[in-house]
């Protein structure tokens, strides 16, 4: 009987709605606004894998109105399964975007080849979500991309409130998702895991990505670091990650363009789709692991260590390293690791600073901190800064050496059944795990660099465990 009442209103709600709606944030439908001051493009979104299934019996029913409702029916007999699997992918998706508040967007790159292996092919998911938008239930918004600075954005979908409801009708919420959804990992082959980018360069302030190149995929650096993310991907996979999102692991490698670079520069582990990565740090706080609370260790002053001990630079081990008396340690840290990033000098904040700033004070970062004045102080306090010339290291080899720590260390402790979250330079453990992390994440590090860390727990969660 609900299952025929919500199939009625949602017929009835088709008659009622047959234009597209274009913006972002339609009050008409009841789309929460993006925050005050914040780019629609620079909120926090979550991956449409489209690898979900229903697993319920009013799951099915609400594929089954969905798929009535859409027009399913006057599909060709052999094109009506896909249809079906792909609004229950689509839906098990948009139920993880809307766990979170405000809700979030899915994400997803729409070119016919991103869906090459995919459970859900091209057509049927641009047919589905054309659908959807045509009919209110979701508000699609087209990616772009800047072809002069090669930076861009992939297609937004956020559900709408009568999506929602519709799907509340038949008992599923966001809460209560993963007692009707299920996801089926697809198995990750090598080209899913690692890339491999040319070099970035500055223009008008601002780091343009490098492009993808062809990978060797046979390389033993490449296919040791493809062995080590399935190992980590298989194993975190099993686990239940709460108060975030999560798909699977890949790294890029860059300046593959120069010579000798021996995939030995950049290499992160990255979330797919931004995933956990993507929050600030105080909301990963709120990051559950199978139920129990998580911790983060964060290595102080990764990158000017690890420049200064593969440099044979002598430095005070205990020292905090953006610690300036006197000195505001964000800014500081900001002007270490924008000189470390380049090979020359830098002159002025890039633009890409300037705009973050702007964006969590309100003001311009070169009123607060003139950039000559800060350069002078920082590098008068750490005058190895004012040396770049002559070491070849820059950003992409200290990031790697970074890399290879932080991925070593999670397959160890997911060796010993724990499970170790990456945000590029530190860990996300649970908490009971906190003391054999610190151990393993210490000795990994030592045994890569060559001098002890100094590693440190994330505050807010130490505060509540005291």
């Amino acid at each position: 009987m609900m299952a025929t009442a919500v199939s009625s209103m949602l017929l009835k709600r088709r008659a009622e709605t047959s234009c597209t709606r274009a913006p972002a944030n339609d009050a008409d439908i009841g789309l929460v606004s993006v925050n005050s001051g914040t780019s629609f493009w620079d909120e926090p979104t979550v991956r449409m894998s489209l690898e979900g299934y229903p697993t319920s019996a009013p799951a099915q029913q609400a594929v089954d109105s969905l798929f009535n409702f859409l027009g399913g029916n006057g599909l060709a007999t052999k094109s009506k399964a896909p249809f079906r699997d792909a609004i229950g992918a689509i839906v098990c998706d948009l139920l993880r975007a809307a766990v979170h508040q405000p809700v979030r967007a899915c994400c997803r790159p729409m070119a016919a080849a991103s869906f090459n292996g995919a459970r859900v092919g091209y057509r049927n998911a641009k047919l589905v979500l054309d659908r959807l938008h045509e009919t209110k239930l979701v508000v699609r918004v087209s990616g772009y991309l800047d072809r002069d600075t090669q930076t861009g954005a992939v297609t937004r979908i956020t559900p709408a409130p009568h999506l929602i409801a519709t799907l509340a009708g038949f008992g599923i919420t966001p809460g209560n998702q993963h007692t009707h959804f299920a996801r089926r990992i697809m198995p990750k082959t090598a080209a899913d895991l690692v890339f491999l980018n040319d070099a970035s360069h500055w223009k008008e302030g601002k780091r343009i990505s490098g492009k993808r190149m062809a990978i060797d995929y046979d390389r033993p650096e490449v296919a040791a670091r493809i062995c080590k993310l399935q190992r980590i991907n298989a194993f975190t996979s099993k686990q239940t990650i709460g108060g975030a999102d999560h798909d699977y692991f890949r790294c890029i490698f860059n300046q593959g363009d120069m010579h000798g670079h021996g995939y030995r520069k950049g290499g992160r582990i990255w979330s797919v789709g931004g995933g956990y990565q993507a929050l600030s740090k105080a909301d990963r706080e709120g990051i559950t692991i199978n139920g129990q609370p998580t911790v983060e260790l964060d290595i102080r002053s990764s990158h000017p260590v690890i420049y200064l001990a593969k440099n044979g630079i002598y430095f005070d081990h205990s020292e905090d390293l953006y610690r300036i008396p006197g000195m505001d340690r964000n800014i500081v840290k900001l002007m270490v690791n924008l000189t470390l990033s380049q090979r020359k000098i830098p002159k002025s904040w890039p633009r890409d600073t300037k705009k973050e700033y702007l964006k969590d004070h309100s003001r311009d970062i070169a009123a607060d901190y003139p950039f000559r004045k800060i350069q002078d102080k920082v590098f008068a306090h750490h005058p190895f800064l004012t040396d770049r010339a002559s070491v070849n290291m820059d950003w992409a080899d200290l990031q790697f050496i970074e890399s290879e720590v932080i991925i070593n260390t999670v397959v160890r402790l997911n060796d010993l059944g724990i499970t170790a979250l990456p945000v590029h330079d530190s860990i996300r453990v649970p908490l009971m795990s906190m003391a054999i992390a610190l151990h393993i994440f210490s000795m990994e590090f030592e045994t890569t660099v060559g001098v002890k860390p100094e590693l440190k727990p994330s505050y807010q969660t130490m505060i509540q465990v005291v």
